[in-house]
């Protein structure tokens, strides 16, 4: 089977480190794996990334282009706000391509606009890194226009100013169509996908995010903690984000 994978990064990340790792254990599998990346840090002969200056000014001038436009909103929700609406020339690529299957992980950027996603004719995967894929323009949402869709009388009282994450919303309904196969890394994503006024009668799984089983697997316990010096008779609580534990919804405090 010949996959195209698209993603931002390709090692930097969560998503950019999931990706990747998904990429790898296609490959060892024996399918033909493509991974194309804006960002390239891994070094790895196996990665596409962009290569002729036109293409490198590109990935960096084009987040730089909508950020005055986020200014239009304000709100209290802290969280990464994406807007996806610059057009590329990826569905064109994708969709000459030999690929079978396309896909999608965290796309932002800039890297794919909304109404080119919605042009790819090939079948597409979309992994759901965050919640952007059924939200607005937010990456994270407490609040419930989601499941009830964008609408004027479900505004948060806390924003004002252009209601960015209704057109951002009302972008994806239009230019998404068809649906797309949904992967959920977690059970609670996958609940929240099936709830979304967006998405919920689109094909949704629930995949864990792969690992080297090589290099990590399970061991006796006790063994385990002996080895690492921990105490035997004591429950352990392992935590770990990247570089956010300031940020409330990754649980430090």
């Amino acid at each position: 089977m010949k996959i195209s994978h698209l993603s931002n990064s390709d090692i930097i990340g969560g998503a950019g480190i999931a990706s990747y790792r998904i990429h790898k254990a296609l490959l060892k599998k024996g399918h033909k794996s493509q991974l194309f990346v804006n960002s390239f840090h891994s070094g790895d002969f196996t990665v596409s990334h962009p290569i002729n200056s036109l293409d490198k000014i590109s990935a960096l001038v084009k987040p730089k282009i909508v950020n005055p436009l986020k200014k239009l909103l304000v709100t209290n929700n802290k969280a990464l706000h994406s807007l996806s609406i610059l057009p590329s020339n990826w569905h064109k690529k994708l969709n000459n391509s030999n690929a079978d299957i396309v896909h999608l992980h965290w796309v932002q950027n800039e890297m794919i606009s909304i109404r080119d996603i919605g042009k790819i004719r090939k079948p597409v995967v979309m992994n759901m890194h965050d919640m952007w894929p059924f939200c607005g323009a937010e990456h994270l949402s407490f609040e419930k226009r989601w499941e009830e869709g964008y609408l004027k009388n479900n505004r948060p009282k806390n924003e004002s100013g252009f209601d960015l994450n209704k057109y951002i919303w009302q972008l994806k309904k239009k230019y998404w169509k068809k649906p797309f196969y949904i992967v959920s890394p977690s059970k609670s994503m996958a609940q929240c996908v099936k709830k979304s006024a967006l998405m919920k009668s689109w094909p949704c799984k629930v995949i864990p995010n792969c690992i080297d089983t090589t290099k990590w697997r399970p061991l006796n316990k006790s063994f385990s903690r002996k080895l690492l010096n921990l105490p035997d008779n004591k429950p352990i609580l392992i935590f770990g984000t990247f570089n956010s534990n300031n940020q409330f919804h990754k649980g430090f405090e």
